[in-house]
């Protein structure tokens, strides 16, 4: 009997290929690299890249507005539940004491 998995068809995931170093390896048994071989790799990431003519938008502080709103209503909502004296998660209590 087929289960749920494999009665769906696999899907393809096109992920970047790996840097030459690697190429031929799996991730994780992979050797480490030496420093000469980082600072090689290193050199090779860095000449791939374009650096844009002109300024983007600044995208970074309108992003840092909105994680702080999410984080303070958080709080205020785990903090509403402690002080109705629910059960809140570690990970929530983490929240409130940090």
């Amino acid at each position: 009997m087929p289960t749920a998995s494999r009665s769906r068809k696999a899907r393809k995931i096109k992920s970047p290929p790996l840097p030459r170093l690697v190429q031929a390896e799996e991730p994780l048994r992979a050797e480490l690299l030496s420093l000469e071989q980082l600072a090689e790799l290193a050199g090779e990431l860095a000449a791939e890249e374009r650096l844009a003519r002109h300024a983007g938008a600044d995208r970074l502080l309108p992003r840092l507005d909105q994680n702080e709103a999410v984080l303070v209503h958080t709080y205020q909502l785990v903090n509403a539940a402690v002080l109705q004296e629910q059960s809140v998660a570690p990970a929530s209590e983490w929240l409130l004491d940090n």
